[in-house]
């Protein structure tokens, strides 16, 4: 099975529309797999399957460890945080 990531999700417009223009279907030819869960992935047709991260929570994050790091150098230790966020199921991936 052939998938298509596509980052940002507006770039599934243009992969859209050369999928077509190959002669090939979504989902049924092709799988394609968005990046950022914007209000437009849901609006075409068919739906992107997209991943939407949880912008608010990296940047409440990102502000508050920048702010921690600024008033504590000497005592800021890097480390790697994982925000989860959900995969918005569409109709661009077929079942296997």
């Amino acid at each position: 099975m052939r998938t298509s990531f596509l980052h940002p999700d507006f770039s599934y417009i243009g992969g859209m529309n050369e999928i077509e223009r190959q002669g090939l279907t979504i989902p049924d030819d092709i799988s394609v797999v968005g990046y950022d869960g914007i209000l437009l992935s849901q609006v075409l047709r068919p739906r992107l399957t997209t991943y939407r991260q949880n912008a608010e929570e990296i940047g409440k994050t990102a502000a508050a460890k920048l702010i921690e790091m600024i008033e504590n150098p000497k005592l800021f230790i890097p480390e790697q945080i994982l925000i989860p966020g959900a995969v918005i199921k569409g109709e661009t991936v077929k079942k296997i």
